[in-house]
């Protein structure tokens, strides 16, 4: 897939692996290798977290780890 590190194959397999690795591995500090502070082509992730739509890797990895902190069992599982 182009623009894209050679063990994705498609989108959907780079949404399930990231996730799974986010989650699952609890590697929360991947975060910065996939979700962007400054935008190359299109705006930073929007992401949902407990206190609203937060905006690039920094505060996803904060309320990530506050998540993990406050449900340690949590399964977040990609379909």
């Amino acid at each position: 897939m182009k623009g894209f590190a050679k063990k994705f194959k498609d989108l959907p397999d780079y949404i399930l692996k990231i996730t799974y690795q986010i989650w699952e591995d609890k590697d929360v500090e991947a975060i910065r290798d996939y979700y962007a502070d400054t935008p190359t082509v299109s705006l930073p992730t929007p992401t949902r977290s407990p206190a609203g739509v937060i905006y690039g890797a920094e505060p996803v990895i904060e309320a990530t780890y506050a998540t993990l902190k406050m449900f340690p069992d949590r399964q977040l599982l990609a379909e």
